[in-house]
């Protein structure tokens, strides 16, 4: 099921830089974006938002995939 932002109306992935639910996305590298203080990226695969797990430093969005499923693994 896809999220929609309540504060501007678009869907999961989508990061307009004019909305305030992504206050911190100019700070973050390409890719990235922060919703509720928690920093997401985009599967390549699916287009789905996935929470980040490792350190905004070490993300490569390169192989920015969700792993749920065989499209969506590098």
């Amino acid at each position: 099921m896809r999220h929609r932002c309540e504060t501007c109306g678009t869907v999961d992935g989508h990061v307009p830089p004019d909305c305030p639910e992504n206050t911190a996305a100019d700070e973050l590298p390409e890719g990235l974006f922060e919703v509720g203080g928690r920093v997401f990226y985009t599967c390549r695969g699916c287009d789905q938002s996935v929470e980040l797990e490792c350190e905004v430093d070490e993300f490569d969005p390169d192989v920015a995939y969700c792993g749920g499923s065989p499209r969506c693994l590098p």
